[in-house]
C-alpha cells in the first residue's frame, strides 16, 4: 500500500453518513468482498464492449464505502440532501504541494462557496415550469433526501407521460437511483440496473432509505444465481430490483423489458460504448417498448460524443425536445444543452 493526496478538483468528494440494518451491511460487504475476489474492477475495465471511459475512470477512483458499527459512510459525486463536502480536505502536513495543487485546491473551495443554489429555488423554477405535473406519493421523501437530482428524474418521468402497465424497467447507469425510485413508486414495477462497481453501493444504499422492504440482488447474488443453474427470469422472481455489471448484461432474456433507460450517462461514454448500449436495450426490449434517453447534445468530456452519434435506427421516434429544467442547471456553462429523446421498439 501507499499514501495518495486527494484530488480536491475531482467532483467526487460529497460525504454522506447512513444507518443501516445487519442484512444490509452484511449485503454491502458481501457485494464489496465479491469486486476483489472476483476481479471485478479490471474485468469491467477490460470490457470489449462496454469498457468505463477515462474520465469515468477518474471520478469513480474518488468513491469509496465505509462501515464504523451500525453506519455507512458514502463519499462519492452525488449531492444528497444530507451531505458534507470537506473544506479543509488537506493533508495534515506536506511539503510537497505544488502551485498545481494548491491552485486546485482553491478551485475547490470556490466551487463549495458558490454551491447549486437552494433547493426551494429549484422546486419554484421546476413548478414555474411544469405547473401540473405528475409524481408518486414519495415526493415529499425524495425531495428532502435527494432533491436536486430528483427534479431532474421529475423532469424526464413527466416528459415520457407514461400511462398503462409497466412490469419491467431496465436503466444504464442508473447511478444513485433517482429515477428507479420514481418508476417504483409510480408502477411498482421490476427493475434492473446495468452499473459500474462503484456507484452500485450508493444506489443500493439510497433505494433502501426510499423503500427498506425492497428485495435487491447485488452483481454478486447474480453471479452466484446464474453459477447455480438459474437464469434471469427466476431472478427478476425473486427479486424487485437486480443490480448487473456490465459484463453481467447478456444475462437479461431479448424482448424481456417494456422500458428503458439512459439519463445522463450516455455523455460520459466514448460513443462506441453508448452504441453498445443501445444496441443491448433494443435487444432486451419487448416489441413496442419504450426507450427514454436524456444527455448533453453534445458531451462535455467525451470527443466524438454526441446525439448525432447515436445508433437509433432500431427505434422510431415519437418525442424530441429540450428539457427545460436540465437546462436551467446547467445555464452557467456556456455551449451546453440537454435532449430529451423518447422513442419505440420497431
Amino acid at each position: 500500500m501507499r499514501f495518495i493526496n486527494p484530488d480536491l478538483s475531482m467532483p467526487a468528494n460529497y460525504f454522506v453518513q447512513l444507518e443501516a440494518t445487519d442484512d444490509e451491511l452484511a449485503a454491502l460487504m458481501h457485494y464489496l468482498s465479491f469486486l476483489v475476489t472476483e476481479h471485478v474492477y479490471d474485468k469491467v475495465t477490460r470490457d470489449g464492449r462496454f469498457a468505463p471511459s477515462p474520465v469515468w475512470r477518474k471520478w469513480a477512483s474518488g468513491t469509496f464505502v465505509g462501515f464504523s458499527g451500525d453506519r455507512v459512510m458514502l463519499k462519492g459525486g452525488h449531492r444528497f440532501i444530507d451531505s458534507y463536502e470537506p473544506i479543509g480536505y488537506l493533508a495534515t502536513q506536506s511539503s510537497h504541494h505544488s502551485i498545481l495543487e494548491y491552485i486546485k485546491t482553491c478551485y475547490a473551495k470556490i466551487r463549495q462557496v458558490r454551491g447549486a443554489g437552494s433547493l426551494s429555488n429549484h422546486v419554484a423554477v421546476f413548478t414555474g415550469m411544469y405547473s401540473n405535473f405528475r409524481h408518486t406519493k414519495q415526493h415529499e421523501l425524495l425531495l428532502a433526501k435527494h432533491g436536486f437530482a430528483y427534479l431532474r428524474m421529475l423532469e424526464v418521468y413527466n416528459l415520457a407521460a407514461i400511462d398503462g402497465d409497466l412490469k419491467s424497467v431496465v436503466e444504464v447507469g442508473g447511478g444513485s437511483c433517482v429515477n428507479a425510485a420514481v418508476m417504483i413508486g409510480a408502477f411498482g414495477c421490476k427493475y434492473t440496473i446495468i452499473d459500474l462497481p462503484e456507484t452500485i453501493s450508493v444506489g443500493f444504499s439510497f433505494l433502501k432509505t426510499i423503500f427498506p422492504e425492497l428485495r435487491i440482488a447485488l452483481p454478486n447474488v447474480v453471479h452466484g444465481h446464474i453459477v447455480g443453474g438459474g437464469d434471469f427470469g427466476s431472478l427478476l422472481d425473486k427479486y424487485d430490483v437486480v443490480f448487473m455489471l456490465p459484463y453481467q448484461s447478456d444475462l437479461i432474456g431479448s424482448g424481456a423489458m417494456d422500458m428503458a433507460f439512459n439519463v445522463s450517462s450516455f455523455q460520459e461514454m466514448n460513443i462506441e460504448v453508448a452504441n453498445e448500449y443501445l444496441s443491448l436495450l433494443h435487444r432486451v426490449l419487448k416489441p413496442g417498448g419504450s426507450l427514454v434517453l436524456e444527455n448533453l447534445k453534445v458531451s462535455r468530456e467525451i470527443k466524438g460524443n454526441s446525439f448525432e452519434s447515436y445508433r437509433l435506427e432500431g427505434f422510431t421516434e415519437v418525442k424530441m425536445c429540450e428539457p427545460a429544467y436540465a437546462n436551467f442547471v446547467i445555464k452557467k456553462l456556456p455551449r451546453l444543452e440537454h435532449f430529451f429523446y423518447q422513442g419505440v421498439k420497431g
